[in-house]
């Protein structure tokens, strides 16, 4: 049984910036971390890793510590004090081993088992971040010098369970995928359910802001013209609205599929 993960998340050098961003902040962040198939290795090739880092750091960095039943909160605490203490050992370790960071990595000073959004960069095999599961908002970050090395290092892991590919183009993404060993894996988006709709095959690529939960979430958007529910049902009717960083497509209702 499989009760963790270390999700890759793949930026190949065609893959647009702009629309890569929100999903690296809401793949490693969504419930302040703490999901089992977020992103948390952040692999990215070489030609646009620096830019990359930048607008992922400074996107990390405008998030809100807060309340998590207040609406302008972006970053809720950990479940709980030791989940923090066990998540900032991690971190002390990492560094310890030759782990380098380059933004956060301690407790933030404020009420509450709160923590800074943190990446980590330098983490080698040997290093034993390189296999660990940070449970919270600590990103690991990879530079890779191409197609290959990215597919080997999402492979180059003891779990299995989700990861995604970034790029402009589909058809090199299915390829990229295909060669994974992973239980998930997505193009252009992220693994996300929402308990309340059948599991939707086919995302729309904007995610959005759910402040119901205080939590950087997924709410069952898809495509009406592509999407599919585990091959049963389908979109009949559907809505728009202004999300987190777009448009935020969310289907109503739905049918038996033909």
């Amino acid at each position: 049984m499989e009760l963790g993960g270390t999700d890759a998340f793949i930026v190949l050098d065609d893959a647009d910036l702009e629309k890569t961003i929100p999903w690296a902040v809401w793949g490693r962040m969504y419930n302040g971390g703490q999901t089992c198939c977020a992103s948390k290795r952040f692999t990215v090739a070489e030609e646009i890793a620096d830019k990359f880092l930048a607008k992922f750091k400074s996107a990390l960095e405008n998030l809100q510590p807060g309340d998590p039943m207040d609406e302008k909160t972006s970053q809720g605490p950990l479940s709980t004090e030791p989940a923090l203490l066990q998540l900032l050992t991690q971190v002390d370790r990492a560094v310890a081993k030759g782990a380098k960071v380059i933004m956060g990595g301690k407790r933030l000073d404020r009420p509450g088992s709160y923590m800074q959004t943190t990446i980590l960069t330098d983490v080698r095999p040997e290093n034993p971040a390189y296999r660990d599961e940070f449970f919270g908002p600590v990103a690991m970050f990879f530079r890779v010098k191409d197609e290959a090395a990215a597919i080997a290092l999402a492979n180059d892991s003891d779990f299995g369970l989700g990861g995604s590919v970034f790029t402009q183009d589909v058809e090199r993404g299915k390829r990229v995928v295909s060669k994974i060993e992973t239980g998930m894996m997505f193009i252009n988006n992220l693994d996300w359910a929402d308990a309340t709709v059948p599991g939707c095959d086919t995302f729309l690529d904007s995610p959005t802001h759910n402040k119901e939960t205080g939590r950087i979430a997924g709410v069952g958007a898809c495509k009406v013209s592509a999407c599919t529910f585990n091959q049963d049902y389908e979109c009949t009717a559907a809505s728009v609205e202004v999300g987190f960083t777009g448009a935020d497509l969310r289907c109503l209702t739905y049918r038996q599929a033909a």
